[in-house]
């Protein structure tokens, strides 16, 4: 457990794309402030689950731009693809529990 014993004495400063991150990846930013020494580990996983969002979005609106010609449908359901690979990402994510035997991982 890493709770910090007097909270109003540290807390770790987070800017708005820092906090983002933190919720990119899932994880509850009143805990997330509580434990310091995890904040930059959930930064990176909500950086990987953004950029899986954003690449997945990108590659289904290329591949769209080879079968259609107008470029508002082409957005639209690549912002509605990348929405979904993110949200898919982000609860995958969430929900994942760390076992303490290697091979139930």
């Amino acid at each position: 457990m890493c709770l910090v014993k007097n909270l109003k004495q540290y807390q770790p400063y987070m800017n708005k794309l820092e906090r983002f991150l933190v919720f990119c990846s899932g994880a509850y930013l009143p805990l997330v402030k509580r434990c310091p020494g995890s904040i930059h580990q959930f930064i990176g996983i909500g950086g990987t689950v953004l950029f899986t969002a954003v690449f997945a979005g990108l590659s289904v609106g290329y591949a769209l731009f080879t079968i259609f010609e107008s470029i508002y449908t082409i957005l639209a359901v690549g912002i509605v693809w990348m929405l979904m690979i993110f949200n898919l990402d982000r609860y995958i994510v969430s929900t994942l529990k760390k076992e303490r035997n290697f091979y139930r991982n």
